[in-house]
């Protein structure tokens, strides 16, 4: 370089300097200022409301998920046997118990993180009896049912309005209350053990409806559905949902059955006892 020289530079090489780090910063914040004034500022209200829409459907995507895991096990139980040729029922069904300690173990994860109804809390206490608050599992559509058939094995005759299953079921409807599977959950333990357990027990409904059943079949059912009802109210405190779902259950079976005779109900709570 020669005495009086310039130094050398970009600019001088014919390239444009380099714009600092503090214009940059500036033409940044000036767009996004810009952009801001469209937008409008979101209130706490509206952005509570936004967390509790997605808590809820997380809620809900968690109890058909569970829902339908229990369903599943429920499904293939029933698909998986010959209910015409079943033998008289001795205990319950090894899936039976598998639902219940599955429940157990959803009960036990569920509860580190959503808190148990003020009515729920003592649930585990002893106090409380297994066998209050239950019905026999004997739908009064279904004994009457019964009773009309025994009356047509001892006389050969009947009126259409007695044996008629297509009536009984309307008239059942007319009076059952319609049961939501699909509803919200809340968020506690409470509500969304229910929410699995309807999912579980619909399922059920269903699936008996598709198979034919011999005597022993439905007295096997019979002692399934009385097993879960003495251990479900563990986890929720609607028993008479609970108990409508499962007498469905039952009543279901007896529509499907060839020789529909219900075990006596000391029976059934002595092979529950035993199990």
């Amino acid at each position: 370089m020669g005495r009086g020289s310039k130094p050398w530079s970009l600019g001088t090489a014919g390239h444009s300097p380099r714009p600092s780090t503090h214009t940059g910063l500036t033409v940044t914040l000036a767009q996004m200022a810009t952009f801001n004034c469209f937008i409008t500022p979101t209130t706490p209200k509206e952005l509570t409301e936004k967390f509790r829409e997605v808590s809820t459907r997380l809620l809900v995507s968690f109890a058909r998920l569970e829902g339908t895991n229990v369903a599943q096990l429920l499904r293939k139980s029933v698909e998986a046997r010959d209910w015409l040729k079943s033998l008289e029922p001795r205990s319950v069904r090894s899936v039976v118990k598998r639902v219940i300690e599955d429940l157990n173990e959803l009960d036990h994860q569920i509860s580190q993180l959503l808190p148990l109804n003020a009515r729920n809390k003592d649930r585990g206490s002893e106090s409380r009896s297994t066998r209050s608050g239950f019905s026999s599992l004997r739908p009064s559509s279904s004994a009457h049912f019964l009773e009309a058939q025994n009356r047509v094995h001892s006389s050969g005759t009947s009126s259409a309005t007695e044996l008629d299953p297509a009536l009984a079921t309307q008239l059942r409807r007319l009076f059952t209350q319609r049961v939501d599977i699909f509803a919200s959950v809340e968020a506690n333990c409470e509500s969304l053990l229910l929410g699995i357990i309807k999912i579980g027990l619909k399922t059920l409904v269903e699936c008996v409806r598709l198979q034919t059943f011999g005597k022993f079949g439905l007295q096997q059912i019979q002692v399934d559905c009385r097993y879960l009802q003495i251990h479900l109210w563990h986890f929720v405190n609607d028993e008479k949902l609970i108990g409508m779902l499962l007498d469905d259950v039952v009543y279901s079976v007896l529509q499907r059955c060839v020789d529909p005779q219900l075990m006596e109900d000391s029976i059934v709570d002595s092979i529950c006892d035993r199990a």
